[in-house]
């Protein structure tokens, strides 16, 4: 049996208040993070995402125990999407491999 991994996702998620009346001058998308279990016989691919925490710097839009230090890795999982996790390349890498 496969072990699973246990991962911290970013993800964004669309202000929805910026579609009512009430919707304030903030229309920015925030961003959220949670834990996620990854069988790592699954993860195709994975590199160093730096688009995102440009990102994140130009935004100024940090989840909450996150700043400027922080790294990110985006996962191919098999052909059904990408997604971003919390660490540097190499970590992950360590983490999948003890997985397996």
């Amino acid at each position: 049996m496969n072990k699973f991994v246990k991962l911290t996702e970013i993800f964004k998620k669309e202000n929805i208040a910026k579609f009512s009346n009430t919707a304030g001058s903030d229309t920015a998308p925030k961003y959220y993070l949670r834990e996620v279990m990854i069988n790592p016989d699954h993860v195709t691919m994975f590199w160093t995402c730096v688009y995102l925490k440009n990102q994140l710097i130009e935004e100024d839009n940090w989840p909450d125990g996150l700043d400027q230090r922080q790294e990110f890795t985006k996962l191919q999982i098999n052909d059904r999407g990408t997604f971003y996790v919390i660490g540097q390349a190499q970590l992950i890498a360590e983490k999948l491999l003890e997985g397996r």
